[in-house]
């Protein structure tokens, strides 16, 4: 039987680049593309926050006016 891949398995595969992304307070790695090219940054730029930019996209796509709703957990 062959032995199944998981998500975990493939993060610290030695073939996988990945590159540091800002996501609030921490740093996450993220995948990144396979090839490198010498003007490429050394990192993602930061995520941005929950619903950050979200009426500029609502503006710009011609979404509702409707507020997003949050999700406590």
């Amino acid at each position: 039987m062959q032995r199944q891949i998981a998500a975990k398995d493939l993060m610290v595969h030695p073939q996988l680049r990945t590159k540091d992304m800002p996501v609030g307070s921490q740093t996450v790695k993220v995948p990144a593309l396979p090839w490198q090219v010498e003007w490429e940054d050394k990192f993602f730029s930061p995520a941005p926050g929950i619903d950050a930019q979200g009426k500029k996209l609502r503006t710009e796509f011609g979404a509702s006016a409707q507020q997003p709703v949050s999700k406590t957990h």
